[in-house]
């Protein structure tokens, strides 16, 4: 079987999973329950049997072009998922989440190339760096799952103040449990992204003799870390619950979304895709 008949098979499953979770959303009925965890698993399980398959392949991880960290990224991201909704027990985030996994798995299916190799200065490197990328996958996924949360918490919130208890009122959950959904999620990005750059500490100690680059990613990122490194000081010390929180959750996010797409594409050299 080829690398595109595992894709595309993925692809089809969580295509039906984000029916399911549509479905479920806007009707509220119990029989849309059996087309979202079940097939967003299954394709979670497929996934898992590629990635496993592609790294084979290629004898590393799946990490070396934009496309291949869509494709890590996607399943790191339905893995997170899956244990948060299991976590709080409560479907609500999958409206947003799997049409989002399968967005991003289907521009990843797009040039998944196997025969794809890492520049020399990072296969020198080796196994680190491949550690080093798939934390800040993990970091990243935490990240958006903070960030829908929160703007659904946000949304809600606003309903309830204009005393409009209308469509999310009655499909979404608490607004408390909104906030431990970001709190949790925020959380895990944020530890996720501290080993993350330590990795990169050492990486870039070992290529370039800092460990602190002046690269514009690397700053950007930093900053980014920051923001939600504060998330995290203002709830246990200041006590920001709610909507601060969610709006932290949507700052951080708008600066990762920069960091990720726009300077990594046109003003880094040290963390360009080869």
């Amino acid at each position: 079987m080829t690398i595109q008949f595992f894709q595309g098979l993925i692809l089809l499953i969580y295509g039906l999973a984000t029916i399911g979770y549509v479905g479920f959303f806007v009707q509220q009925k119990k029989g849309w329950q059996w087309f979202t965890t079940p097939f967003l698993g299954l394709g979670m399980l497929l996934h898992i049997f590629a990635f496993v398959h592609i790294a084979r392949i290629m004898g590393r991880l799946p990490i070396a072009s934009v496309y291949e960290v869509l494709f890590s990224v996607t399943l790191l991201f339905v893995i997170l998922y899956i244990i948060l909704e299991f976590y709080i027990s409560d479907k609500s985030l999958g409206v947003v989440i799997a049409p989002l996994i399968f967005l991003l798995q289907l521009v990843s299916s797009i040039g998944l190339e196997p025969e794809k190799t890492l520049s020399p200065q990072l296969l020198e490197i080796g196994m680190i760096f491949q550690i080093h990328v798939i934390f800040m996958l993990l970091a990243y996924a935490g990240f958006v799952i903070a960030f829908i949360a929160s703007v659904m918490h946000l949304l809600l919130n606003r309903e309830l103040h204009q005393k409009q208890l209308g469509f999310f009122f009655s499909r979404l959950p608490s607004l408390e449990l909104l906030d431990r959904m970001n709190s949790t999620a925020a959380s895990l990005g944020l530890c996720f992204a501290t080993i993350g750059m330590l990795l990169g500490f050492f990486m870039a100690m070992q290529l370039w003799g800092t460990p602190l680059p002046l690269d514009p990613k690397f700053i950007s990122f930093v900053i980014t870390w920051a923001i939600y490194a504060f998330h995290l000081y203002a709830r246990w010390q200041l006590g920001w619950q709610g909507q601060r929180a969610a709006w932290l959750s949507v700052i951080g996010f708008t600066a990762l979304i920069l960091t990720f797409l726009v300077v990594s594409l046109f003003f880094t050299q040290m963390h360009l895709y080869h």
